[in-house]
């Protein structure tokens, strides 16, 4: 990327830090969070002026399965977790480096659990597709709650 955001003219490819990279947000400092499907984790990475990402944290693992999206609300950020049926919280300091919040690195219940017959019906796609690796529903969206103030204490 050049300044204020423009694509460069010549690609630069980084290795990820994990395996299966899905989805990015940019934290207001300019940092790049990479979600990784494979373990559910975030990385964070230092964006160069020559294109190449030097990572700051890598891979972040929340426990849960399948870590798909990740959204920034504010100074945090959301990570929805389809195989898990949870959401997950992270923060980002100044510095780029990132912490998981909540127990278990679980923050709210997205709904529905493997064995239940109320689990929305892209838990059951995505349960039917498991040996083909991480599938990610699209499309759908939920309302996420504010962090609790214990969320965040050590």
């Amino acid at each position: 990327m050049r300044a204020h955001g423009r694509l460069s003219h010549e690609a630069v490819s980084t290795k990820s830090a994990g395996n299966v990279p899905f989805a990015f947000v940019f934290d207001d400092a300019g940092h790049l969070l990479v979600t990784e499907a494979e373990k559910s984790g975030v990385t964070s990475y230092t964006l160069n002026a020559d294109g190449s990402l030097d990572p700051i944290t890598e891979s972040v693992v929340s426990g849960q399965q399948v870590l798909c999206g990740i959204a920034r609300a504010g100074a945090f950020f959301y990570g929805t977790n389809p195989g898990s049926s949870t959401i997950s919280l992270y923060t980002v300091d100044a510095e780029g480096v990132v912490t998981l919040g909540g127990e278990n690195g679980v923050i709210a219940a997205a709904g529905g659990s493997r064995s239940s017959p109320t689990a929305p019906a892209w838990k059951a796609s995505w349960l039917s597709d498991r040996r083909n690796g991480p599938k990610c529903p699209t499309g759908r969206r939920r309302r996420v709650p504010p962090p609790r103030a214990s969320v965040l204490q050590d």
